[in-house]
């Protein structure tokens, strides 16, 4: 039973102070962070929980050393409509990288602005510096890469894979109930709405061939565009990834043309700018360690994860928990992952980066694109077993650990 005094749940704390409930748990612990039990439950009382939490931040901070009074910005972009990238969600909604964050640097406040973009924008942002770490596709991995080529100014790495699949059947196109159309031959002259520069365009050019005569009209709109132009026949086709195939499939709102499998993954990654990285190292390793945690809790309590996301993406429930299950969530940098950006950057290249595509093979992009040490660090900081480079020289494993 609550007193006259203002009494807060662990949780109104948390709120308050917009800090996770291991952090609340820590001070109370180590830091003396005034709290009142009553019977089982909790109580924080707020005029003590603010003259403590000013304390401490006057105890833990120079107010002489701008450095450390200045409140840093980090900004994440991800992905909220593309299921293999779901793990980026699962750490803005859980607050997995603030946590870590507040670990790292107790005494520094950062402040993580979050930017829900498609890829191809994401590859404009980081350019620009609007953006510090991307979670993107692999066509706009490959063409980050090409970037880097073009642009000495620009560099950045690839620091991490995220979701993954055996093959690309994770793209297709889909077409209204209605439509005459049958096959890929059939698109000529059609619309088709697909988003430019994307891993889906990418394939759908790939699977049209070099055949220019045969080619659709492409509206360039983003995947729930699309989706909303293919229910109401505005468009003769679209190209879908997860979550939307699975929606169509589910409420049969479409019919799938499969585009044709060349034996190629479907890859999705992290990247972020070179210099920004070198001279953040700590935060690198702080999001990797966000990144692998999401990764377990993906794996390990699927449902508990798929509850969130179909909370914040309002996609169903069912459908989320079985593409869940059908994404290997995955971190690890293979040769097998290089090699698939090596193929689908040799083929379908846009004409102004067709002079340095020749040369891409995979250790050109170990040497000067990807760039592990920082996983490495984070998956030490975790625990996780080390990942010997021979295995790495391989095939996937059975069973994802990073």
């Amino acid at each position: 039973m609550r007193s006259d005094r203002e009494l807060l749940t662990l949780q109104e704390a948390m709120d308050l102070l917009q800090i996770s409930r291991s952090t609340i748990n820590r001070w109370r612990r180590n830091k003396s962070l005034p709290f009142l039990k009553i019977g089982r439950d909790v109580y924080v009382d707020k005029d003590k929980l603010l003259a403590w939490a000013s304390r401490y931040e006057h105890t833990h901070n120079d107010p002489d050393t701008d450095k450390q009074q200045r409140i840093e910005t980090v900004t994440v972009g991800y992905q909220s409509m593309n299921a293999h990238l779901w793990s980026s969600l699962i750490i803005k909604e859980l607050r997995l990288f603030e946590e870590e964050l507040l670990e790292l640097r107790p005494r520094r406040q950062i402040h993580v602005q979050w930017r829900d973009l498609h890829g191809p924008s994401q590859m404009e942002e980081l350019v620009i510096g609007r953006i510090q770490i991307a979670s993107i596709g692999d066509y706009p991995l490959v063409n980050v890469f090409k970037l880097n080529q073009l642009f000495p100014s620009f560099q950045a790495n690839l620091l991490a894979f995220d979701g993954k699949n055996a093959s690309s059947e994770q793209v297709s196109l889909v077409i209204p109930h209605k439509s005459d159309i049958r096959t890929l031959d059939q698109l000529s002259g059609r619309t088709v709405s697909t988003f430019v520069h994307s891993s889906a365009w990418h394939r759908l050019f790939k699977a049209l061939g070099q055949d220019v005569s045969n080619r659709p009209r492409i509206i360039n709109q983003n995947s729930r565009q699309s989706f909303h132009d293919i229910l109401n026949t505005q468009v003769d086709a679209c190209t879908m990834v997860e979550p939307y195939l699975s929606v169509v499939q589910r409420y049969q709102l479409g019919r799938i043309i499969k585009l044709e499998d060349n034996g190629d993954d479907y890859l999705t990654g992290i990247v972020a700018d070179n210099k920004w990285l070198r001279e953040h190292e700590d935060i690198v390793v702080a999001y990797l360690k966000a990144h692998l945690r999401a990764h377990q809790l993906l794996r390990n309590s699927p449902l508990r994860m798929a509850k969130i996301i179909s909370e914040h993406t309002d996609f169903p429930l069912e459908i989320v928990t079985g593409i869940l299950d059908g994404i290997r969530w995955d971190a690890a940098i293979y040769q097998r992952d290089l090699q698939t950006l090596v193929n689908i950057g040799t083929t379908h290249t846009p004409a102004h980066y067709e002079r340095i595509s020749g040369g891409l093979d995979t250790n050109l992009l170990r040497s000067q694109f990807m760039n592990d040490m920082y996983l490495t660090r984070a998956a030490q900081h975790l625990r996780l077993p080390q990942m010997f480079q021979t295995l790495f020289d391989g095939a996937w494993r059975p069973e994802p650990i990073y």
